[in-house]
């Protein structure tokens, strides 16, 4: 296990914890994939036993290639809805055990890496066989997408309710910029993945009642760096990669991780960012009340052309007068 990063200690307590919680993972791995029917239910059910199966065995034998052999020969034509399980099932361990556990954000590591490894062979085989439709594709898509966010709300209601706020925002505001409607979805997806990061992030972090501190701060500027990593391992979701990691960017150049300024972020993460800082703003915080939407507004519009897009501002402050008209005029006057 040390060439990828986990000590013996910590897989012995991994693979204690997934024998413990085998049918709660289950469940929850079903869940995720959001099972449309008996049949389907049978066939995930089955794949899924088989991989924690193999999980839980390579952490007492320390042999990785009985699980990626079994991955490779697994790839059969019928194996498309399946791309990306990996990587979700890996994602909702690491959430179960992070929650239990302190030494969570090495773990989850280490199951990034492994969800990486065996994606990454599934992809080779699958392509071996048969190509995916695009139906399929956007079955596949789905099913990832609805997996992470069951992952994260196991972590955190709060931040999973947020984040399909922020994805319905951004593709509001991408519809005000009247941008084409495929790029109008791919926003509003993007934007409800932007805190995926967040399942690797400390849940003393996460749910901390109170401002954080200096260095609870760099842990938790990690996520969306650490967001961007999960995604970039499933191939339906890898274009939202860049977008995720530049969601904290700033126009002046002084956001994170990569210090990007104004054209450099692309647009979808410019989009993103103004979404997710007036849902923040609109939203009860356990240190604060909500501000009301002309306040939120008034904090964007001093942070036009320094934070966020001057733009992509504009946008949502017409998106939200033709919404709400009047009563917005009057709360921004104080009448």
């Amino acid at each position: 296990m040390d060439e990828i990063g986990l000590s013996k200690a910590a897989a012995r307590t991994l693979r204690r914890h997934i024998e413990e919680k085998r049918r709660e993972l289950g469940l929850a791995l079903l869940h995720g994939m959001g099972v449309r029917s008996r049949t389907a239910a049978v066939g995930r059910a089955a794949f899924l036993e088989g991989l924690l199966d193999r999980l839980r065995d390579e952490l007492g034998s320390g042999d990785t290639l009985l699980t990626e052999k079994w991955v490779a020969d697994g790839a059969q034509p019928d194996w498309p809805d399946k791309q990306g399980l990996v990587a979700c099932s890996f994602a909702i361990v690491a959430a179960s055990y992070a929650a239990q556990h302190i030494d969570g954000a090495t773990v989850a590591h280490y199951l990034a890496l492994r969800g990486r490894r065996l994606d990454g062979i599934l992809e080779s085989a699958l392509a071996e066989g048969r190509r995916v439709a695009d139906g399929d594709e956007r079955v596949a898509r789905d099913e990832v997408v609805t997996s992470l966010l069951a992952s994260l709300e196991a972590r955190d209601a709060a931040t999973c309710d947020h984040s399909r706020s922020v994805g319905l925002w951004a593709r509001r505001i991408a519809a005000a910029l009247e941008m084409p409607a495929e790029e109008q979805t791919f926003v509003g997806l993007c934007g409800t993945l932007h805190d995926v990061g967040k399942l690797s992030t400390p849940r003393s972090i996460l749910l901390k009642p109170g401002p954080l501190d200096e260095d609870e701060w760099t842990t938790m500027r990690e996520h969306s760096a650490a967001g961007a990593r999960i995604v970039s391992r499933v191939p339906s979701l890898r274009a939202c990669a860049n977008v995720i990691r530049a969601h904290h960017e700033r126009i002046d150049g002084h956001g994170y991780p990569d210090g990007l300024e104004r054209a450099a972020i692309p647009l979808p993460a410019r989009i993103i960012a103004v979404a997710d800082a007036f849902h923040a703003m609109v939203s009860r915080r356990p240190y604060r009340p909500p501000l009301p939407v002309a306040g939120a507004l008034q904090q964007l519009n001093d942070g036009r052309d320094v934070r966020w897009d001057t733009t992509i501002v504009d946008s949502l402050h017409a998106l939200l007068r033709s919404r709400l008209g009047n009563k917005l005029e009057r709360a921004a006057s104080g009448d």
